[in-house]
């Protein structure tokens, strides 16, 4: 992900959070008085007798009677940073499954050293002047910087007011639900992943937003919650958050707590805006801070909202109450994580017509569309989302499993649905159920596949059996063609393969090295790097993907080198030896007597029977460059000039 060059805007462009107040623990809840019905679920946290008139208010229990959330759903939470060892919130989440703890490298390639939960923008800095000092631990607790400093810093009367800000915003979204201790979040089961771009004192840089909408983006954020307003944005945080849309993130932001328009980023088009409904008597009517129409989607509880707070900071250690259009927010966010849960593939326009659709009118009174579509209705949301032909799942991709060597077709679509599967060429057809987190793996032998074939193209559908026997089928999935790995068989001594990994060696260039292997050696522009495989992390610092590597095996067993396929880059190469991967899918997507034009020659290291190898220089001719295998390593010596050699 590109890194935005650093500035330090004046005060006045700064983003902040929307808390209006944390009450004491003393604090009336007066969300009304609705009785919890035997039919509605009642989970076991200790403090749920609190929450429950404002989960029913909601039509919570309903929903989650349905769907507690999907570990497959991630929400990112754009503000103050998150409490990571709270109890209601740890086991939710998010861990950077590319990223090494602690071991101070890039591992997935991301552009951030250690970002195993998540990624800090603001780091040790406490606020009023000077610039943020970025890390890569979001967490929050006491005694840690980003607790704050004890200094009014912003002269507004508290120090440090916004330290738990982002904690109170997470655990409405997915506090741990059914555990016996605290409180619950409207869904029980997503992961968070915390972003942090924002000061104790609840102020933030715009280039810290955009880097951090940027990083949720990349990393695999389905939606973000953005409980900050600012009355203009520049043009390169709007730029930020229609790339975020346009890359199918689903926004959700806090409309603002002055009681006039919609704040920004709330009030642009792509980002679901939410306002906030009072409490008790006045649960109807439009909380006095909130903003009006137009520009509010929806509503939600904004007052006195029990919730997760910092551990040994709060009044109530580990626990608040929270008033602010920032915590009405979640509750639409938790609603979006609910419905992405049961169907994967919903984007913003349609989860937003969902929630409108199925929202609760409240009175006009004097002023008209303060409320946009209603009040939130989270249970006839996901009721409607239940009743609804299923959506077109979505595939994931293809990988393979050794040593069986079974093409996995992986993807997502409703729990307890049906995937089937028409797979081409050869129109053969699969089908498997989806676990309880809509998660389906589908097995395709390798062996029916010819073995010169690059690519399987996939159709799918999600079917729904009903009550009475009839089957409900979704709309198709594809045909999506996916590029197919191969496993390439290795015999005792030297073995020269292509190293297909998209970001370096890291976990998963380990993870395929056979057992056997006693070395490795890695070709790059600085000459030949050598590791043996348990201090490969150290010694061969990068492997970039269509590398080629030496591998040596031990002992007298052959093995197999899992040879998955990833985009592989266009590369520039100077005068000189290169190793480099062939990487077109048949052997032939390159003309390459046209790519060679006289000024190099390549040469394929091929294995006889005997075991032993040899170079064997390939001919300018198409029949040579059929012969060569996607990512077949290839020895190419380029006599002058510069060549380009294509990628995939």
């Amino acid at each position: 992900m590109p890194i935005a060059a650093r500035f330090a805007p004046p005060a006045r462009r700064r983003i902040r959070p929307l808390a209006l107040a944390v009450l004491a623990a003393a604090a009336a809840l007066t969300t009304g008085g609705l009785a919890l019905d035997a039919s509605q679920l009642v989970p076991s946290d200790a403090r749920y007798g609190e929450q429950a008139p404002t989960w029913n208010l909601l039509g919570a229990p309903d929903a989650r009677a349905i769907t507690t959330g999907s570990r497959e759903v991630v929400v990112a939470v754009l503000d103050g940073g998150v409490d990571l060892d709270h109890p209601d919130l740890a086991a939710n989440i998010w861990t950077n499954p590319g990223e090494i703890p602690g071991n101070g490298v890039d591992d997935d390639g991301n552009g951030y050293v250690d970002d195993v939960h998540g990624y800090d923008f603001v780091g040790d800095f406490p606020g009023g002047d000077g610039s943020p000092t970025e890390d890569n631990n979001p967490n929050v607790f006491a005694g840690d910087p980003a607790a704050g400093d004890g200094i009014d810093q912003d002269e507004n009367g508290a120090a440090d007011s916004a330290v738990g800000h982002g904690t109170r915003v997470a655990g409405i979204i997915a506090a741990r639900g059914d555990d016996a201790q605290g409180v619950a979040g409207m869904a029980w089961r997503v992961r968070i992943m915390p972003v942090r771009v924002t000061d104790p004192e609840g102020s933030g840089f715009y280039s810290s937003f955009v880097r951090g909408l940027e990083y949720a983006t990349a990393n695999g954020a389905d939606i973000v919650n953005i409980s900050l307003v600012a009355t203009l944005l520049p043009e390169s945080a709007k730029a930020a958050v229609r790339a975020a849309a346009a890359a199918g993130v689903i926004m959700v932001a806090a409309g603002g707590n002055d009681g006039g328009l919609v704040a920004f980023p709330a009030a642009m088009p792509e980002v679901i805006g939410v306002g906030s409904h009072g409490s008790g008597d006045e649960a109807d009517a439009r909380a006095p801070f909130s903003p009006r129409w137009p520009g509010v989607d929806l509503v939600a509880p904004g007052s006195a909202i029990l919730t997760t707070d910092v551990l040994a900071e709060s009044a109530e250690p580990g626990f608040a109450w929270a008033t602010g259009s920032s915590y009405s927010a979640p509750f639409v966010t938790g609603a979006v994580a609910l419905a992405l849960s049961l169907e994967p593939g919903l984007d913003r326009a349609a989860v937003l017509r969902l929630l409108s659709e199925t929202a609760t009118p409240l009175p006009d009174g004097a002023e008209p569309g303060w409320d946009g579509a209603g009040r939130l209705n989270v249970g006839a949301a996901i009721e409607r989302l239940r009743r609804a032909p299923p959506g077109a799942p979505l595939l994931h991709g293809i990988d393979l499993e050794a040593p069986e060597g079974d093409f996995i077709v992986r993807g997502l679509a409703r729990p307890g649905s049906r995937i089937d599967l028409l797979v081409s060429p050869g129109e053969a057809r699969a089908s498997a159920p989806t676990d309880a987190e809509g998660r389906f793996r589908i097995g395709l032998p390798a062996a029916a596949a010819p073995e010169r074939l690059a690519s399987l193209t996939i159709t799918a559908w999600a079917v729904v059996s009903e009550a009475d026997g009839a089957e409900r089928a979704s709309a198709a999935a594809g045909p999506a063609t996916f590029a197919l790995p191969r496993l390439v068989p290795l015999a005792p001594g030297w073995n020269l393969v292509a190293w297909a990994g998209a970001t370096g060696p890291g976990a998963a260039v380990l993870a395929d090295l056979p057992p056997a292997a006693e070395r490795v050696f890695a070709w790059d522009g600085r000459g030949w790097q050598v590791a043996v495989p348990g201090d490969a992390r150290s010694q061969v610092d990068r492997i970039a993907a269509g590398d080629a590597l030496w591998v040596f095996l031990g002992g007298s067993e052959p093995a197999v080198w899992l040879q998955r396929r990833s985009p592989i880059p266009t590369r520039t190469l100077a005068a000189g030896w290169h190793l480099v991967a062939w990487a077109g899918e048949t052997g032939a997507a390159v003309d390459l007597p046209a790519l060679l034009d006289g000024r190099a020659k390549a040469f394929l290291w091929e294995r006889s029977s005997g075991g032993l190898g040899a170079f064997t220089r390939v001919a300018p001719d198409r029949d040579a460059v059929r012969a060569l295998r996607h990512l077949a390593p290839v020895w190419l010596f380029v006599e002058d000039g510069e060549l380009v050699w294509p990628g995939s």
